[in-house]
Protein backbone atom coordinates (compact mmCIF):
# COMPACT_ATOMS: atom_id res chain seq x y z
CA UNK A 1 0.00 0.00 0.00
CA UNK A 2 1.48 3.65 -0.76
CA UNK A 3 1.99 5.85 2.00
CA UNK A 4 0.24 9.64 1.96
CA UNK A 5 2.77 12.15 2.03
CA UNK A 6 2.68 14.39 5.50
CA UNK A 7 0.83 17.33 4.76
CA UNK A 8 2.94 20.44 5.48
CA UNK A 9 2.00 22.78 8.21
CA UNK A 10 -0.09 25.55 7.58
CA UNK A 11 2.32 28.14 8.18
CA UNK A 12 5.56 26.44 7.19
CA UNK A 13 8.66 28.78 7.91
CA UNK A 14 10.55 30.17 4.89
CA UNK A 15 13.57 28.55 3.82
CA UNK A 16 17.09 29.20 5.84
CA UNK A 17 18.38 30.55 2.39
CA UNK A 18 15.48 32.59 1.53
CA UNK A 19 15.59 34.00 5.27
CA UNK A 20 19.17 34.48 4.67
CA UNK A 21 18.60 36.45 1.48
CA UNK A 22 16.19 38.99 3.16
CA UNK A 23 18.14 39.66 6.22
CA UNK A 24 21.23 40.32 3.55
CA UNK A 25 18.36 42.68 1.69
CA UNK A 26 17.63 45.03 4.49
CA UNK A 27 21.09 45.32 5.60
CA UNK A 28 22.44 46.64 2.27
CA UNK A 29 19.90 49.01 2.47
CA UNK A 30 20.91 50.07 5.49
CA UNK A 31 17.31 48.72 7.29
CA UNK A 32 15.78 52.07 5.59
CA UNK A 33 12.71 51.70 3.27
CA UNK A 34 13.91 52.69 -0.06
CA UNK A 35 11.01 54.12 -1.29
CA UNK A 36 10.33 56.80 1.83
CA UNK A 37 13.56 56.76 3.66
CA UNK A 38 12.50 55.83 6.59
CA UNK A 39 14.85 53.79 9.30
CA UNK A 40 13.78 50.53 11.52
CA UNK A 41 13.84 52.96 14.68
CA UNK A 42 10.58 51.40 15.91
CA UNK A 43 10.17 48.01 14.80
CA UNK A 44 6.95 47.70 16.68
CA UNK A 45 5.25 50.79 14.24
CA UNK A 46 7.41 50.22 11.28
CA UNK A 47 8.18 46.85 10.71
CA UNK A 48 10.86 46.29 7.59
CA UNK A 49 9.95 44.04 5.24
CA UNK A 50 12.43 42.34 1.92
CA UNK A 51 10.28 42.67 -0.93
CA UNK A 52 10.70 40.73 -3.99
CA UNK A 53 10.21 43.34 -7.28
CA UNK A 54 9.61 39.74 -9.33
CA UNK A 55 7.08 37.54 -7.28
CA UNK A 56 7.92 34.39 -6.12
CA UNK A 57 4.45 33.42 -8.08
CA UNK A 58 5.89 35.19 -11.16
CA UNK A 59 9.42 33.19 -11.33
CA UNK A 60 11.03 35.54 -9.05
CA UNK A 61 14.18 34.59 -7.09
CA UNK A 62 15.57 35.57 -3.60
CA UNK A 63 18.59 37.14 -5.73
CA UNK A 64 20.29 40.38 -3.72
CA UNK A 65 18.89 42.24 -7.43
CA UNK A 66 15.62 40.79 -6.42
CA UNK A 67 14.78 42.53 -3.19
CA UNK A 68 14.10 45.64 -1.72
CA UNK A 69 13.27 47.02 1.65
CA UNK A 70 10.10 48.22 2.16
CA UNK A 71 8.68 49.68 5.16
CA UNK A 72 5.36 47.84 6.46
CA UNK A 73 3.08 50.58 4.67
CA UNK A 74 4.66 50.64 1.19
CA UNK A 75 4.75 47.11 1.43
CA UNK A 76 1.09 46.86 1.94
CA UNK A 77 0.93 49.54 -0.93
CA UNK A 78 2.70 47.75 -3.37
CA UNK A 79 0.70 44.41 -3.02
CA UNK A 80 -2.83 46.36 -2.76
CA UNK A 81 -1.61 47.88 -6.39
CA UNK A 82 -0.89 44.53 -8.03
Amino acid sequence: MARKKPSKPKHQSEPKSRTEAKREAKKRDFFRCQLLGFANVDKHTRMMHAHHIIYLSQNGTDDPWNLITLCDSCHRLVHSNK
